[in-house]
């Protein structure tokens, strides 16, 4: 009879602990210095730098019934944020894909994974919890045992391998809220500000005046 194959857990490294407060943790695969990839409305990339903090939201929203099934495993009591990257420099489709269905024209910031951990060792130090950043596993069937709560959302089906994703994941025992936030620089951490290739040259002009308040330069994806 084969034997049947299982997802290996992730092996995770400790980036920073703070005494009797939070812990922070970076999968064994993930390069500190790997640079990681959001696509968001442009007025809410404004307001990480108006705000100086990056936000995780509640995963609660989720419509994917892979996901659902191991959000659901998460036990009672345990807070949730996301914040979801991938590793992909050149990747068109995604445009489209989170895009669909968008009222305000796409922007895509960059950073690196070190940054997030700096970000949330800092947050650590008021709050206890503890943040996992990790590649995605994909997997077929969804029947493997996962060792630790963040190894639970770290897995997807394989039909959206194509993703590359990383996810970073926040967990506490504070009550539930809407987003967590992660205090930042944003004028040192985000390293590249993106326009989608399909907005209107006027829009990309309003975009672009809108970030000169910030002295940050937007980059035309089509070039």
């Amino acid at each position: 009879m084969a034997r049947k194959r299982t997802t290996a857990s992730i092996r995770w490294l400790r980036a920073s602990r703070q005494r009797d407060s939070g812990n922070v943790l970076r999968d064994k695969e993930l390069s500190p210095r790997v640079s990681v990839y959001h696509y968001l409305e442009y007025p809410h990339a404004l307001a990480i730098f108006a705000e100086n903090r990056l936000r995780l939201a509640n995963p609660a929203g989720w419509t994917d019934p892979y996901e659902r099934r191991w959000l659901e495993r998460i036990p009672k009591g345990i807070s949730t944020y996301a914040l979801c990257w991938n590793r992909s420099r050149f990747d068109e489709p995604a445009w489209r894909m989170v895009g669909f269905g968008r009222t305000n024209t796409l922007v895509r910031i960059r950073c690196r994974v070190q940054s997030i951990l700096t970000a949330a060792a800092a947050l650590s130090q008021e709050r206890k919890g503890e943040l996992y950043i990790g590649k995605m596993r994909y997997e077929n069937d969804g029947k493997e045992d996962a060792k630790t709560v963040a190894d639970l959302l770290l897995r997807k089906s394989t039909a959206v391998r194509f993703e590359r994703e990383v996810r970073a994941l926040w967990f506490d025992k504070e009550p539930q809220n809407k987003g967590l936030f992660l205090p930042m620089d944003a004028q040192e951490t985000i390293t590249q500000v993106m326009c989608s290739p399909h907005a209107h040259p006027d829009v990309k002009a309003r975009i672009q005046q809108e970030f000169d308040k910030f002295d940050v330069r937007v980059v035309d994806a089509t070039v």
